[in-house]
């Protein structure tokens, strides 16, 4: 044996040694910024004498929205009221269809946080309404395009889209009013939240950049839609 292959031999062995095997590295994909769900508290009785939600989350400074649905006795003066005392800011609001979204920001993880919405002094059903949390959010929120929060008001028969357009690095947020009607048939890509039959929440992640995004929904009867996007630019 050479000097020299028996001098490579060594320096290999002394690498092994030191670093371990040399075989390919295991990338791991993120964890979802999604950090918890709210859940419909069951209390024994018809949904509207239930207190509401409760969301449970793991991590601090996450954003929590909160979306309602469709009603038509919602009324124009709505209120949230949560245990953990969450300041909540109004984002959008159709009028004429009673789609609300508001959004508030935590400090630290919440535990069993119990959510009721209030419109005209009397209870929201929990059913009525969807609260999330998502976690890694930049300190302004919103993606900054002046076309959040995007709305199609006034959707034709059977089908509805919204063109959103280019985003990156956004947790887009999907709030279809469905009118007492079955689930939208989504495209490939977003992720359906919640769906009870009056409205629906779908959402996608989006990492890289993408052009012309658009939210279709089909086969079902689609009223109108709410589309924001949650941005991940400069997050800590």
């Amino acid at each position: 044996m050479s000097h020299n292959l028996l001098r490579s031999l060594v320096l290999l062995l002394m690498a092994v040694l030191v670093y371990g095997p040399l075989a390919p590295q295991t990338v791991h994909a993120s964890a979802s910024p999604l950090d918890g769900v709210g859940r419909v508290v069951y209390c024994g009785g018809p949904s509207w004498y239930c207190p509401g939600q409760v969301l449970t989350t793991t991590k601090g400074d996450d954003v929590v929205v909160l979306v309602v649905g469709s009603q038509p006795w919602v009324g124009p003066d709505l209120s949230i009221v949560d245990t953990a005392g969450l300041a909540f800011t109004q984002r959008a609001h159709l009028t004429n269809l009673g789609v609300w979204e508001f959004y508030a920001r935590t400090e630290s993880p919440l535990a069993s946080d119990n959510f009721t919405v209030y419109s005209r002094g009397g209870l929201i059903c929990p059913y009525c309404f969807q609260v999330f949390a998502v976690h890694g959010v930049s300190s302004r929120v919103f993606d900054s395009s002046p076309r959040f929060p995007l709305t199609v008001p006034s959707c034709p028969p059977f089908s509805c889209s919204a063109s959103i357009g280019t985003v990156s690095h956004d947790f887009v947020i999907v709030t279809t009013a469905i009118g007492d009607s079955p689930d939208c048939v989504i495209p490939s890509g977003f992720t359906t939240l919640r769906s009870n039959g009056y409205y629906e929440v779908d959402y996608q992640i989006v990492g890289p950049t993408q052009t012309n995004l658009v939210f279709t929904c089909t086969g079902t009867e689609p009223i109108s839609i709410v589309v924001d996007a949650i941005s991940f630019h400069g997050s800590a």
